[in-house]
């Protein structure tokens, strides 16, 4: 039962770190009021990962943790893709000119250096775990 809720918590983790470089793709003019909006994502994604972590006995903590980074890397990327691609057609263009703030862009190139970083960094700390043996 353990493994179970550690692997729901696992991904209830991802879904809280994935909303990291799903907001790098856009560009919003917040100021310095990111970071504190990061923060209240980290948070939970840290309590729920270090509870799943727990369950599992912090055995292989490295191999977990790159899966969940991994794993968010190619959800964002796919969400991204697609969340791009509907917004390059005329009737989403048409009903955004209409109901969307203008100060909110697309921002790919940032986006993809996050996404892919967090995907790196996943794939680092999973080779760790393999050379460990």
């Amino acid at each position: 039962m353990k493994k179970i809720i550690g692997i729901i918590l696992f991904i209830i983790s991802g879904f809280f770190l994935s909303i990291i470089p799903t907001t790098c793709f856009y560009q919003f003019n917040v100021g310095r009021g990111f970071l504190l909006a990061y923060g209240m994502f980290l948070i939970p994604f840290l309590v729920t990962h270090l509870i799943a972590l727990a369950c599992y006995g912090f055995k292989k903590w490295k191999m977990a943790t790159g899966i969940v980074f991994v794993s968010v890397g190619g959800y964002v990327l796919s969400l991204a893709g697609m969340m791009y691609l509907f917004t390059q057609s005329p009737e989403a263009k048409q009903l955004f000119s209409q109901q969307m703030p203008t100060d909110i862009s697309f921002n790919v190139s940032n986006g993809l250096v996050v996404t892919l970083l967090f995907i790196f960094i996943g794939l680092l700390l999973i080779k760790l775990e393999k050379t460990a043996k």
